[in-house]
């Protein structure tokens, strides 16, 4: 509700992002120590609550096919297994964002990539991104451009890969917030309940 929200906010664990020309106000997660204890949060209200088990070891090893690898496939196996497993109602009020958290937060329990949501550039803001985090040093790193899309707008596949790549293309474009990084792969998600469709781009 409304009045949780404004809790979190005058206790700390928001901070206000933007307000935007029409009057409607962001908010944001203030740094990543509070983000990752949401995210822990979700992940194991995700496990009590759908009686879930995440195989920690599999998650590793999906992580570091990610990093030595730029094998990508097993991690999101990992994230499609769990979303075949919520019941039809989870999914009633479901969107990107609760995939974009499910994603992060599964990553998060394997420390190896440090994962910005929504980074600003000149050209947009970038879904996700998984980037090098002192002391590991990955040899690959992560754009990705998430979309999801009830199973009944299936139909829209197509289309919604090609507007998630056209964003991704824009934002690489500006890439300013990259300069500093090496082996970056840009990907399309996109999500249609619990099938996930992989695209690299560029």
């Amino acid at each position: 509700s409304s009045d949780f929200i404004s809790l979190l906010y005058y206790m700390g664990y928001l901070t206000l992002r933007e307000t935007n020309a029409a009057g409607v106000t962001r908010l944001e997660m203030p740094n990543y120590v509070i983000q990752k204890l949401y995210l822990d949060f979700l992940v194991n209200l995700l496990k009590q609550k759908e009686d879930l088990q995440i195989p920690s070891k599999a998650v590793g090893e999906a992580i570091e096919k990610m990093a030595i690898e730029g094998n990508i496939q097993p991690f999101f196996q990992i994230i499609a297994g769990i979303l075949e497993h919520l019941s039809n109602r989870d999914y009633q009020d479901f969107d990107e964002k609760y995939i974009k958290a499910i994603i992060m937060g599964i990553a998060l329990t394997y420390p190896l990539y440090f994962i910005v949501s929504e980074r600003e550039s000149k050209n947009g803001y970038m879904d996700l991104l998984f980037l090098q985090q002192v002391p590991y040093t990955p040899q690959f790193q992560f754009a990705f451009e998430l979309k999801y899309l009830k199973k009944k707008d299936e139909k829209k596949l197509q289309a919604t890969q090609e507007t998630a790549k056209n964003q991704l293309f824009k934002y690489m474009e500006g890439k300013e917030q990259l300069k500093n990084q090496v082996n970056v792969q840009a990907y399309t998600i996109v999500v249609v309940k619990s099938k996930i469709y992989l695209e690299k781009v560029g």
